[in-house]
């Protein structure tokens, strides 16, 4: 099998979405391209971002769908990196958070959607 058709075998994408400029393009770019794209939003407790978020998802002609990542977030990363702080150390918390969090939940959700594929907008760059 070609590496084309195993991609256009399972044409679905969840994409980490928060609907700004990154995740937005990647949206497009993956449509462009053929694939059924379903963004994720992710809500670390404060709901800050979902309506443009939404507007965006709509705006593409995306279903859009939120989760509420609050308790994982507060649990697995905002605790202990306050520990860290007091104890004097150094926490680096994207890298607690991005695989015990957010990607995990980007993941549940592409078995969810039937997608074999995830994707974000991190580290997008005008060429």
């Amino acid at each position: 099998m070609e590496l084309r058709d195993f991609f256009q075998e399972c044409p679905k994408v969840a994409l980490g979405f928060s609907g700004g400029v990154d995740s937005a393009v990647a949206a497009r770019l993956l449509m462009e391209r053929g694939y059924e794209v379903y963004p994720l939003w992710l809500d670390v407790g404060t709901g800050a971002g979902r309506s443009d978020a939404q507007a965006v998802a709509e705006r593409l002609g995306l279903p859009f769908t939120a989760r509420d990542i609050s308790g994982a977030l507060e649990e697995r990363v905002c605790r202990p990196f306050a520990a860290a702080y007091l104890s004097g150390r150094t926490p680096l918390p994207c890298a607690v958070c991005n695989p015990t969090v957010k990607f995990p939940a980007l993941l549940t959700y592409a078995d969810e959607v039937g997608a074999r594929w995830v994707a974000t907008g991190h580290y997008a760059r005008c060429e």
